[in-house]
């Protein structure tokens, strides 16, 4: 009974260690937590009900966008067939581009002919219209001649790009630059086709090949599922068949715009204007809206007819003057050629160094663009040596400001107040002094200048090893004789180059003249819609119709009409011609290995302009709070950038290629597309001055070979430092007369960090000029 009793007690003690054990792990686990009431629970299931509602709204939120969509689409495609649609519809253009120097266009025409039992001579190079009455289609080819940019301005304005392949010859270099800038410009459809695979034996062989060609084609355009023989007529049936029945899926940029294919072109001498027949594409025309001829500029339009007054002048006399049936007269409103603002009045009040735009167009409150400047700036001690404004440019961390520090300044004021300077020969004296009566640990802080030799010499291996490790690409060297404030006068220290307050109006020697006459787009997306939407609205000419415009050109643009590089008009949207500061986006190119510079000349093909551009490189992105980027001094590879010039306005997500020029051809540097026109984006170029740690004291580092005189130190003593390694901190004071300085930071640092000094200066973009080289 006993033992019983006691096995009970021993069992029961046994729970209660248990119990205790697993009262104490739960006390662990739940340490810092507090019990959740019955209230929470509440708002969860609430919260829950609510996103269960919003979802169920979402989902139809996205089901009638689907919709809507959807029936975009169709209005689309009927408006194509409406364009193309039967005999009377407007002949489909077809590019052929041929890839390799063995392939020749005409066989490849007049195989699909054939197999269409169409027999008509074929152009070599030249343009043929074609009718097919299998398919009750009309077609017109482009045989563009052996020249870059008559065969990217031929699939330009192509519905379809037929890309013609050799299978015994490789694509060569021209050929792979071809295709890789139609990719990059943007094509409708395209359509592989090799050119005389016959003189291949074997039926594995043709396989073979027709694989590989395939696979290389795939790699540029994915969505290709098939090539095509052209000796074989079932296989230029097929491409006959598809270029007759495929709608094309047509490019972006040109469809919201409205653009002719020149049929004819002739200059009338009586009214003297460019005359240009052909059929209205894209969007319709308006005859106060300028056009742009690839090559010479934007003019603008006299009147615009129909086919009737031109089928009427024909059978007469070109020389009549007869304007009976004009589709469109300019009116007052018609857009001007002046690409630039009027002069904006500038106010004698206004601050010296800074004016908003918003200011000077009156377009803002005064007290609002007051309330933005930081409240630190407005009251400040200005360091000796600079300006208020660049003294405004000057971030202090308060965090690094302790009392010693502000005891500094006190004697440092107590001493200019008796006439002695922060770097005459009593300020040494003193601090030598005062570390005689501190002790050891003072007195190991002494300096004592080197010899001239050893000065040169340590300085030397410095540079070197700093060369071999190139930690900061923005690095600048000054040279011992040489004066920082001087050389840098233009830069300014900053704390944060996110958090600063830059002026993008500032009055600077510097800027462009025309900076403040440029174009200014606030909102650039809401700009480009309502622009586009105003197009479709007071468009005057229907796609589809066959009418003249007589354009206000010189008589020479003729003389670039020739065989197989027929002229392309392009209507421009509202303020296209205006010139702005465009926001490009650049990626490099693959094949590209040499660097490409910032201010370099480039050809930039964007929409259906070509300019050559001197573009600024900055880090990529739109999202800074202060509109501030780092400016880039090359195209760094693998990586897209941002490339900022001075242009005429682009609306849309127009596709931009660029293109650098040699002494005997020309390259694909990157491609791209138009970002914005934000003239508030602000280009920071930033130059890092390195010095070495010399002597090490806890957190107090003597540095040298940042500076070289005392009047640098001075002048540069608010902006702050840092190291490779993070640390951050602040110059103490000067040393002796060969650069070497005191600082303080906010840790320790090693002997093998390197510290160093930001400091930014604002770039400028770079106009524009017309392209009108013959590639």
């Amino acid at each position: 009974m006993a033992g019983s009793h006691r096995a009970t007690l021993k069992k029961g003690h046994k729970a209660f260690k248990s119990r205790h054990a697993t009262k104490n792990a739960l006390k662990v686990r739940n340490k810092g937590k507090i019990e959740k009431d019955a209230g929470e629970k509440v708002k969860k299931a609430k919260a829950a009900q609510k996103i269960k509602a919003g979802t169920k709204q979402s989902k139809m939120n996205r089901k009638n966008t689907a919709n809507q969509l959807k029936s975009n689409k169709v209005t689309e495609v009927l408006e194509n067939r409406k364009l193309f649609d039967g005999r009377h519809g407007a002949p489909k253009i077809v590019a052929l581009v041929p890839l390799t120097d063995d392939c020749d266009p005409v066989p490849i025409i007049s195989a699909i002919n054939k197999s269409v039992d169409v027999e008509d001579l074929v152009p070599n190079p030249g343009v043929l219209d074609v009718s097919v009455d299998r398919f009750k289609q009309k077609l017109k080819y482009i045989i563009p001649p052996k020249n870059f940019m008559a065969i990217l301005d031929a699939a330009k304005v192509a519905d379809f790009v037929v890309f013609a392949l050799s299978p015994t010859t490789e694509v060569d270099e021209f050929g792979e630059l071809l295709i890789r800038s139609i990719e990059s410009q943007g094509v409708s459809n395209c359509i592989p086709v090799i050119s005389h695979l016959n003189q291949i034996v074997g039926v594995k062989q043709q396989n073979d090949i027709r694989g590989s060609l395939l696979s290389f084609f795939k790699h540029f355009f994915p969505a290709t599922e098939k090539i095509y023989s052209a000796e074989t007529n079932s296989e230029a049936l097929n491409v006959a068949r598809f270029l007759c029945q495929k709608f094309p899926q047509g490019v972006s940029w040109r469809d919201s715009r409205a653009y002719v294919f020149g049929d004819q072109v002739f200059f009338d001498e009586q009214n003297q204007t460019l005359v240009v027949e052909g059929i209205a594409r894209g969007r319709g025309f308006n005859a106060d809206r300028l056009v742009h001829i690839p090559g010479f500029g934007d003019y603008q339009l006299d009147h615009i007819e129909t086919a009737i007054s031109s089928i009427k002048k024909n059978a007469n006399s070109m020389d009549t003057t007869d304007d009976e049936n004009p589709i469109s007269r300019p009116t007052e409103n018609q857009e001007s050629l002046d690409e630039l603002g009027p002069e904006p009045p500038v106010n004698e009040e206004d601050d010296d160094e800074m004016m908003s735009d918003d200011e000077s167009l009156g377009n803002d409150d005064t007290e609002e663009v007051k309330k933005s400047v930081d409240p630190r700036d407005r009251k400040r001690k200005i360091p000796k040596g600079m300006s208020e404004y660049q003294a405004s440019w000057i971030v202090d961390d308060e965090d690094l400001v302790n009392s010693d520090e502000e005891e500094d300044e006190e004697e440092d004021e107590e001493m200019d107040d008796n006439g002695e300077g922060d770097f005459g020969e009593s300020k040494r004296v003193t601090f030598s002094e005062t570390a005689t009566e501190m002790g050891d640990d003072a007195r190991s802080e002494m300096f004592n200048d080197l010899p001239e030799e050893e000065e040169a010499r340590q300085l030397r291996e410095f540079r070197e090893r700093a060369r071999d490790d190139l930690e900061f690409p923005d690095e600048i060297e000054l040279h011992p004789n040489e004066s920082g404030k001087e050389r840098l006068r233009r830069y300014r220290g900053l704390k944060n180059l996110r958090a600063a307050t830059w002026g993008y109006d500032e009055l600077d020697d510097r800027a462009p003249e025309e900076w403040r006459r440029l174009a200014r787009v606030s909102n650039f997306k809401a700009t480009r819609n309502r622009v586009m939407k105003e197009a479709i609205a007071e468009s005057q000419v229907q796609a589809g119709a066959l009418i003249r415009l007589h354009i206000r050109a010189p008589a020479h643009v003729l003389q670039a009409v020739s065989p197989g590089r027929p002229l392309v008009v392009y209507s421009l949207l509202h303020h296209e011609h205006q010139l702005s500061v465009m926001n490009l986006s650049i990626l490099p190119n693959t094949e590209y290995d040499e660097p490409v510079k910032s201010k370099e000349p480039l050809i930039m093909q964007c929409g259906p302009r070509r300019l050559v551009i001197r573009p600024l490189f900055s880090q990529m992105g739109s999202n800074a709070s202060n509109d501030v980027y780092k400016f880039e001094r090359f195209l760094q590879p693998g990586r897209a950038s941002t490339a900022t010039i001075i242009a005429p306005l682009m609306f849309g997500n127009v596709p931009v290629t660029y293109f650098k020029q040699t002494q005997d051809k020309l390259e694909l540097v990157g491609s791209g597309s138009v970002m914005d026109a934000n003239f508030k984006r602000i280009l920071a170029k930033r130059a890092i001055l390195t010095g070495h740690p010399f002597k090490i004291h806890k957190r107090l580092i003597t540095i040298r070979y940042m500076f070289f005189n005392r009047e640098d130190i001075d002048h540069f003593k608010t902006v702050p430092l840092f190291t490779n390694n993070g640390r951050s901190g602040y110059i103490k004071e000067g040393l002796g007369t060969h650069g070497y300085f005191k600082a303080t930071f906010d840790g320790k640092i090693t002997s093998q960090e390197t510290v160093a000094m930001a400091l930014y200066k604002r770039v400028w973009p770079r106009p524009s000029m017309q392209f009108t080289g013959g590639w």
